[in-house]
């Protein structure tokens, strides 16, 4: 199968960037999946499990905070407002999130309660880390 260049870019730095075979992400309406050659497309992006196909095969996994995603000229880049990719996630930081997630719930804050709940099951998850 043909590759492409994607690049995954936070605030903070570029989360990843190469020569991909697939990138499967949530958007607006539902999963999709960018190959070479996609149709132009840009979109929101959900919370979720980024999945990126390596040019060798293996599979490479980021857990991504919502964004923006653009496919064109044969290249796709997501930016987003916080992203890591699996093997940089960090079981006391997600913990963490999640007791910051359950406090912001407790003080009546339901959305960002709800938003950090999201983003810490995504990064249990993808790095396996036991609830």
């Amino acid at each position: 199968m043909a590759n492409f260049p994607f690049v995954l870019v936070s605030p903070e730095h570029v989360v990843f960037e190469g020569e991909v075979n697939a990138v499967t992400l949530r958007s607006g309406s539902g999963d999709i999946t960018f190959m070479a050659g996609h149709s132009p497309f840009i979109g929101l992006v959900e919370t979720c499990a980024l999945r990126i196909v390596l040019a060798d095969g293996s599979v490479s996994m980021a857990a991504v905070d919502g964004g923006f995603v653009r496919a064109a000229l044969n290249k796709v880049s997501v930016v987003t407002s916080s992203a890591e990719l699996a093997t940089e996630i960090e079981a006391a930081m997600v913990l963490n999130m999640r007791t910051q997630a359950e406090q912001a719930i407790q003080d009546g804050d339901e959305e960002l309660g709800s938003r950090l709940m999201q983003s810490a099951k995504v990064r249990m998850e993808i790095a396996d880390i036991a609830e």
